[in-house]
């Protein structure tokens, strides 16, 4: 069903007005998830000026192995987010990448972006060079996306997932279709990311969709710790 905004800051009063109707001790909720939020802000920061590394630190060999340690697992969780190591040989990737720098060279692409904006999120560059190139199926992106390797790295994030819940299956989590992404070339030292300041579609208004608000359903009924961010029941 197709959800259209027509009055946006209508639409956000009443949908504020009903959940303050639905929860009244509100206030008392979102304290809740402040203070949870200030405790883990709070750990990171610790194991940062301690010198550990913050987010967590996967070795493809103990995915491939199936030995990833169940407290790295619940590490992830936690943070959200990990890096994982040794995907692909670093012979491979030098010649991988050797072979896009030599596409972007041959192409001009460099003197073609310096002045114009790829897109109004990743074009507008403090940098003179770009970093981003709208580069999708390249020789080296479709051997990556194809690697037995990268196949067995997305299929064991998937499966951090709850793929099952509310009495349904949302989906599998053994499947992975390919996703096309552009190719981001940052040079050694480089202190930009290769995005320009930019919010991502839907975070003002997929908390408005009524079926979406369920994703957070145990943080609007007041019940936060049942909240589980790798549960995929309600997401589009």
């Amino acid at each position: 069903m197709k959800f259209e905004i027509k009055d946006l800051p209508k639409l956000v009063r009443e949908t504020k007005k009903s959940l303050r109707a639905a929860l009244p001790a509100y206030a008392e909720a979102f304290q809740k998830v402040e203070s949870e939020m200030r405790s883990r802000v709070d750990a990171i920061v610790k194991e940062r000026e301690s010198g550990q590394a913050v987010v967590p630190i996967v070795h493809y060999s103990d995915i491939e192995g199936g030995s990833v340690p169940a407290e790295l697992i619940a590490k992830i969780k936690q943070r959200g987010a990990c890096v994982i190591r040794e995907t692909f040989a670093p012979s491979q990737a030098n010649a991988w990448n050797d072979e896009v720098t030599t596409y972007v060279e041959e192409n001009g692409l460099d003197a073609k972006l310096a002045n114009a904006a790829e897109d109004k999120y990743f074009g507008t560059l403090a940098s003179a060079k770009p970093q981003i190139y709208g580069i999708y199926w390249s020789r080296p992106q479709v051997k990556a996306r194809q690697a037995e390797s990268l196949t067995r790295v997305r299929v064991f994030m998937n499966n951090l997932w709850k793929a099952e819940s509310e009495g349904r299956r949302h989906f599998n989590p053994n499947e992975v279709p390919v996703y096309a992404d552009r190719i981001r070339r940052r040079p050694p030292g480089s202190a930009s990311l290769g995005l320009s300041p930019h919010v991502d579609g839907g975070s003002v208004e997929r908390w408005l969709d009524e079926n979406f608000r369920k994703v957070y359903r145990h943080v609007f009924s007041g019940n936060v710790q049942q909240y589980d961010a790798f549960d995929a029941a309600f997401r589009p």
